[in-house]
């Protein structure tokens, strides 16, 4: 199990930077895609920080390591700061 120093960091929000960036829909009802490439994408984020890489479901060490990277989301004001987040070096 990742202890929760692994699980902090910007993983998560660079992950989400990036989907907005790139304009990924994220509609999980879409009747066109169903928001597949960010579900896909966020389940293999979370597997590779998580600890448990080519994981493809949710299992309760990735809901605790999701939870605990959703608490160190922050808000982003403007685009700019996304392409910050993206590539923070």
């Amino acid at each position: 199990m990742s202890s929760a120093r692994e699980v902090q960091g910007s993983w998560l929000q660079a992950y989400l930077a990036d989907a907005v960036a790139r304009k990924v829909c994220v509609t999980i009802h879409c009747t066109t895609c169903g928001a597949q490439e960010f579900r896909r994408g966020l389940l293999q984020q979370l597997a590779a920080h998580g600890g448990e890489p080519g994981s493809q479901g949710l299992s309760p060490n990735l809901a605790h390591v999701l939870v605990l990277a959703l608490a160190t989301v922050q808000p982003v004001k403007q685009f700019h700061e996304i392409a910050r987040v993206r590539d923070p070096g």
